[in-house]
């Protein structure tokens, strides 16, 4: 009986007409597939490159003390100079006012776009020319990926409690934050602000009693030039 009627559905006149309706456009499932191996491809990139850390890690294990470890300064250079490259090339990135940014503990502020490339470009450029590490806060849910632990715990990039941030910021440490999050980058709109009352940085900062100093909280605005 089930088979008569599975027969009468795949006979159905409108089956086939429904079914090439939503298939037949051939530019719309290439558009797909594209998109889906893109993204597929830099998540495997990812994993290479956390893998071969982690081999790394392991070679060196005698000297690896944490994220600070002088053992990560060449990874972490051969990553920034990838990255400059590109954002030279491909976006003409430019930096300006780099002097202004504190030498002591820092928090960098800046606008999350769709994919925040700004702000990535400028972590690489501020490694580059200073040699120092800017540490970014990254949301929760980037840790339910899979395979990209290593690579996350080279570049500094972790979902930082609030504790976490003031101790950063005894230490001397820089943090990029994004107080818009995935909210600022679907939303906004000409780089308008969309915080709310996410000042959580802030009162870090006020923990950390570095405010007096001048040199808690800084505004890193970074400009793309896409070359037409």
């Amino acid at each position: 009986m089930s088979w008569f009627m599975l027969q009468n559905l795949i006979s159905f006149p409108y089956l086939e007409e429904y079914l090439s309706s939503v298939v037949h456009p051939w530019w719309f499932r290439k558009l797909l597939i594209l998109l889906c191996s893109l993204i597929i491809d830099i998540y495997l990139v990812g994993c290479t490159c956390s893998f071969g850390l982690y081999v790394y890690k392991k070679l060196n294990k005698h000297q690896e003390t944490g994220p600070d470890s002088k053992i990560w300064k060449k990874p972490r250079k051969f990553f920034a100079h990838i990255i400059d490259i590109y954002g030279k090339i491909w976006h003409g990135y430019e930096l300006t006012g780099i002097e202004h940014i504190p030498k002591g503990p820092g928090i960098i502020i800046y606008h999350h776009g769709v994919m925040s490339i700004g702000y990535v470009f400028f972590v690489a450029r501020y490694f580059l020319e200073t040699g120092r590490t800017c540490f970014s806060l990254l949301h929760h849910a980037a840790y339910w990926i899979p395979g990209l632990q290593m690579l996350y715990y080279v570049l500094g990039l972790k979902s930082y409690k609030k504790a976490e941030i003031v101790e950063m910021m005894k230490k001397g440490r820089l943090l990029g934050i994004s107080p818009g999050g995935a909210r600022e980058a679907l939303y906004s709109h000409d780089y308008g602000i969309m915080w709310g009352k996410r000042t959580g940085f802030a009162q870090a900062a006020l923990e950390a009693k570095v405010v007096s100093d001048l040199c808690a909280i800084c505004i890193a605005f970074t400009t793309i030039l896409d070359k037409m």
